[in-house]
């Protein structure tokens, strides 16, 4: 994906979430409406980038719409576990790009593939949420 496209994408979502959370504020809740929209963007991005930078990709979405990238800058800092080298900044968009597309490039060598989890049973369902009440 080039950079413009990106930065496009996330920057319409922004807005979209900001817009979203007036018109919820005001007392009208579009969920029902707007989830679909949603559900098909992270699944885009999910196929192209995997889930755990979708969810990288997620958060600087939702702290970015609720004006909080700021305070959250850190949490954007991806560093190795053993030696705490920073890997990538991602408290910003060119940097999340960035690290975005080195984790495509190393997803395209691995032959990563996508693909949808299969929905949960209702029986699985309600195993668990026995599980949570014992």
């Amino acid at each position: 994906m080039t950079k413009k496209t990106f930065e496009k994408i996330l920057n319409i979502s922004i807005e979209k979430g900001k817009k979203e959370n007036i018109i919820y504020n005001n007392g009208l809740d579009l969920i029902n409406f707007i989830d679909e929209y949603q559900t098909i963007i992270s699944l885009l991005f999910k196929s192209i980038y995997g889930e755990s930078t979708y969810d990288i990709i997620s958060d600087f979405i939702m702290d970015s719409i609720n004006d909080e990238l700021e305070v959250n800058k850190d949490n954007y800092v991806i560093s190795e576990s053993k030696t705490n080298n920073i890997i990538a900044d991602c408290s910003t968009l060119d940097g999340l790009y960035e690290y975005c597309e080195k984790t495509r490039q190393e997803l395209i060598s691995e032959n990563y593939k996508y693909d949808i989890p299969d929905p949960m049973s209702f029986e699985d369902k309600i195993k668990i949420m026995e599980q949570m009440f014992k």
